[in-house]
């Protein structure tokens, strides 16, 4: 699965090609907000962490459901499943 990359997000320095609104994240309501506010006509920068999912990527068992997922304590100091995991 190849890696998505955003570019030209942010602008280099000409504040005329900067943005309105950064959202970060379209999970919660992310993306609803980013496409509104780009409906009412401002520039919208939307960032997203994580790697691109395909429909088939999607887990369809438990098993495979465990396996896309990541836990993580740092007050513990310890992790385990892929860091681009489909949930954390």
């Amino acid at each position: 699965m190849e890696e998505v990359r955003s570019e030209g997000c942010f602008a280099d320095g000409d504040k005329e090609d900067g943005y309105d609104a950064i959202v970060v994240g379209s999970g919660y309501g992310g993306s609803v907000a980013a496409c509104r506010m780009s409906t009412a006509g401002l520039k919208v920068c939307l960032i997203e962490k994580g790697r691109r999912w395909e429909a088939q990527d999607f887990p369809t068992d438990s098993l495979h459901m465990l396996l896309a997922s990541r836990i993580e304590s740092r007050n513990l100091g310890i992790s385990f499943g892929p860091k681009n995991a489909l949930l954390q």
